[in-house]
């Protein structure tokens, strides 16, 4: 089976060395187009990430950001709650190694993003910090990320299109819930290149 992957952060800042809260990720069959956004969210893989520990280790918190957390919903908001199960920075990157690890990438594994300017420079600044790999060939050759929002707007030929599917359009979608925000994308993905093949 080919395998890319899509990714998403949630976080206390927009900086590549702000404290993150939770990272998602789910590796999915490009080729498959049937996946439905209910099959898809118990498929990502998510981590809870300590807090604590990263501010410790002098990662950074914007009170932009804190303030903006503030207007979520509840639900939402207890990402921000810190428990006794919550994974240390360097076994996060390790896990997250070792579940990359347990999918046949190729030279062609393609990993989405919405935007590569904000969650990839996080995960390198984490994967640099926290462990010995090579942060830019960790997930995939640099080559092969992919932007989520240009691909949309190129589908569409709409330059200010940076989604496919209303959030209303999709039962249970949970907004700034990583495991959601990543179903999410690779459901328009999938959605997206069925309608301009059509």
């Amino acid at each position: 089976m080919s395998v890319d992957f899509c990714l998403d952060f949630e976080t206390l800042g927009k900086d590549h060395d702000c404290v993150v809260l939770s990272f998602s990720i789910l590796g999915f069959d490009p080729f498959k187009d049937d996946y439905t956004f209910e099959e898809l969210v118990p498929m990502v893989k998510t981590w809870k990430i300590d807090i604590k520990q990263q501010i410790k280790d002098g990662r950074t918190i914007s009170k932009d950001t804190l303030e903006w957390w503030k207007n979520q919903t509840e639900e939402v908001q207890k990402v921000l709650e810190p428990s006794d199960s919550d994974t240390p920075p360097s076994v996060f990157i390790e896990e997250l190694h070792q579940y990359l690890e347990s999918f046949d990438r190729s030279y062609t594994t393609l990993v989405y993003c919405r935007g590569t300017d904000f969650d990839l420079p996080i995960l390198r600044d984490l994967v640099g910090k926290y462990s010995e790999y090579d942060k830019y060939d960790f997930l995939t050759k640099f080559w092969n990320i992919r932007d989520i929002r240009s691909l949309l707007c190129g589908r569409l030929d709409n330059n200010l299109s940076t989604t496919f599917l209303k959030e209303q359009d999709i039962p249970g979608f949970i907004k700034h819930n990583s495991a959601h925000d990543v179903a999410k994308a690779v459901f328009e993905l999938q959605e997206s290149r069925k309608f301009i093949n059509t």
